[in-house]
């Protein structure tokens, strides 16, 4: 019926060809030698965290081809039950990982606004994969992005960290080390995140937002926990210590 009143409009190409430009144009480092595994876990991750990916100039990608089809039964999920969150919603991925040997491991959740990462770390010699939280993945995020952004001279002198109530503590502690001004005691929901961008003085600069159930943000045209903003940043990041002999497990270690 809304077709037929013409209330109706597909939107295509001219919001996704803009939109995946934007979030690859949030790069920070050039590092890209890092081996992902991904997951959209039956959603729409592949069209959005995928493309992405590709643009930001990542070639070392391997699909779990049989949880790609858009499928809202979720029939190659652990309980049909896709969330990143959840260790058993990475089963199939982590073990794909670990059968080719991959350093990096990400899913999507079914709207793909959320990231679930697991990473290979090698612990007395032997390899083991590490599924983070959603803490553990905001702490390192805020770390890389205002570790970076100083590194470059772009750490704005008025930066705001975002977080939700519930989310670690660790999250506000890096940002004020970096004299960022914080916004920790939000209500749980990204709108809030948003509603601090909505509302920021002139001379403040955005520069991150995390809840602890795996959104993230970077930049301000999403108004959204975003999961392929997040995915380059994260792989970035897993890049660029791989050079350094590291993972993401030892770079939490030493936060």
């Amino acid at each position: 019926e809304a077709q037929r009143a013409g209330l109706l409009r597909y939107i295509g190409e001219e919001i996704d060809i803009p939109y995946v430009q934007a979030v690859a144009g949030l790069s920070l480092l050039p590092h890209r030698h890092v081996n992902i595994v991904y997951s959209p876990l039956h959603g729409a991750g592949q069209t959005s965290v995928l493309p992405a990916l590709r643009a930001a100039g990542f070639a070392e990608i391997h699909l779990v081809e049989d949880q790609m089809s858009p499928d809202g039964a979720f029939p190659n999920v652990a309980d049909h039950f896709p969330n990143p969150e959840i260790p058993a919603a990475s089963e199939r991925a982590m073990a794909f990982a670990r059968d080719i040997n991959a350093d990096l491991g990400l899913t999507s959740d079914p709207d793909a606004d959320r990231l679930g990462v697991f990473c290979k770390h090698v612990c007395d010699g032997s390899a083991e994969w590490v599924l983070l939280n959603g803490n553990q993945v905001g702490a390192l995020l805020t770390d890389f992005i205002l570790t970076t952004l100083r590194e470059q001279g772009r750490l704005p002198q008025k930066g705001v960290v975002a977080k939700t109530l519930v989310t670690t503590d660790l999250v506000s502690r890096i940002a004020k080390s970096f004299g960022m001004l914080t916004v920790d005691h939000l209500l749980v929901g990204f709108k809030y995140i948003a509603e601090v961008i909505r509302d920021l003085p002139p001379d403040y600069e955005f520069v991150f937002g995390a809840e602890e159930s795996l959104g993230y943000l970077r930049g301000t045209f999403v108004r959204d926990k975003d999961a392929a903003s997040a995915a380059i940043l994260i792989a970035e990041m897993a890049a660029e210590l791989k050079t350094q002999g590291q993972t993401l497990v030892d770079h939490l270690n030493g936060l």
